[in-house]
């Protein structure tokens, strides 16, 4: 996009300048009928700006500042009760360098670590497990400046870490990353998760490989009671599907006897 640091540069000047009203640094090229810009690209086959993509100009500090507003509502429940940037920083005590920084942090650091990420699964699909794994240390190291060690992204890349180190035979240090990747996926997901079984069975994967077959069995029983308690949680509500169905087409005894066969199920599975 030609105007995206134009964009860019217009949402930091709202957000965190102190001008009442900047405006937009945008050529009248970018800005241009629809029907010139679908005829170059046409010609050039390339995607350029189309006046679609210029919204961001009638953006202003107040605009920008009560989307801020609404979004810390509708995703925190929390309630900003300042007009302004201004009023925001100097009630909470706040620099806009700090904010810059976060905004920098939250924006730009999670995407290089998502690009990072891909890399490393493509090298280590082509049999490069060294540089797979150096990319994903520095993912995790990004991933750590950006939501600290306790998010459940950190669990994935703990995960991928986890195999990686299996495939280079590195059992021991695997075996601590895929424990951490448990910890924090038993704790967003709940003990019943699938991610969670997941985790148990690559533990038990390694802890085989490790020789500590018992561990190991113990680790591969909690996947199982997983899988299991799932299974039987999916069969239950077919069945009351069925029983529901049966109800209105089916006479009373026939319709007892399901009812039975799933409170006997539902009963077994917890």
């Amino acid at each position: 996009m030609m105007s995206l640091s134009s964009a860019v540069s217009h949402f930091l000047n709202c957000f965190l300048g102190s001008f009442p009203s900047p405006h937009a640094q945008i050529t009248a090229e970018e800005l241009q009928s629809k029907k010139t810009r679908r005829k170059n690209n046409r010609k050039n086959k390339a995607v350029l700006v189309s006046i679609d993509n210029t919204e961001w100009v009638n953006d202003t500090p107040k605009t920008i500042w009560k989307k801020v507003v609404d979004e810390v509502q509708d995703y925190f429940q929390y309630t900003l009760d300042c007009d302004s940037i201004d009023s925001a920083l100097e009630r909470y005590n706040l620099q806009r360098v700090s904010l810059l920084r976060q905004f920098c942090l939250k924006a730009v650091i999670p995407t290089r670590a998502v690009l990072m990420a891909h890399l490393a699964l493509y090298c280590f699909a082509n049999s490069q497990v060294s540089i797979a794994l150096r990319l994903m240390y520095e993912t995790r190291y990004l991933a750590l400046l950006c939501h600290g060690d306790n998010h459940p992204e950190v669990a994935l890349i703990d995960s991928n870490i986890g195999l990686i180190l299996h495939a280079a035979e590195e059992y021991d240090l695997s075996l601590r990353f895929l424990e951490n990747a448990l910890q924090i996926n038993s704790k967003f997901h709940g003990a019943k998760s699938l991610k969670v079984a997941m985790n148990y069975h690559l533990v038990a994967r390694t802890h085989s490989c490790r020789g500590d077959f018992r561990a190991a069995l113990q680790s591969e029983k909690e996947a199982f009671t997983i899988y299991k308690h799932m299974v039987m949680f999916i069969f239950s509500q077919i069945n009351i599907c069925m029983y529901s169905t049966l109800k209105q087409h089916v006479d009373v005894n026939k319709v007892q006897t399901v009812e039975l066969r799933i409170r006997l199920i539902i009963q077994n599975s917890y």
